[in-house]
């Protein structure tokens, strides 16, 4: 399955997501995944688990962040979540920022 054709199937695009935390940008990508049976709930704890225990390795230096968890930790079927958030959110030492186009 395409990138876009996984956004568009699973209405999982998330615009001006309202997110003061990173735990709470990636609880709302989670959740529509969920409500998509693309996940189980449980992975929402799994990618939490992960950053406490190896750091947020998921994040690059261009604001981009791709969090995630391991199949076995509750992946029903291949999924992808966009979501941008309007302010900036904080991955431990690394701070995630966005960038205006205007």
């Amino acid at each position: 399955m395409k990138l876009r054709d996984s956004l568009v199937e699973n209405n999982s695009i998330l615009l001006q997501a309202d997110a003061s935390t990173w735990q709470e940008a990636v609880k709302l990508s989670v959740d529509l995944l969920v409500k998509a049976d693309v996940v189980e709930p449980r992975y929402y704890q799994a990618i939490l688990d992960g950053v406490a225990q190896h750091g947020p390795l998921f994040c690059d230096c261009s604001g981009l962040a791709m969090p995630h968890g391991r199949p076995e930790e509750g992946v029903k079927k291949t999924g992808f979540c966009a979501g941008y958030a309007e302010n900036a959110v904080g991955f431990s030492i690394m701070r995630i920022t966005t960038r205006s186009t205007s």
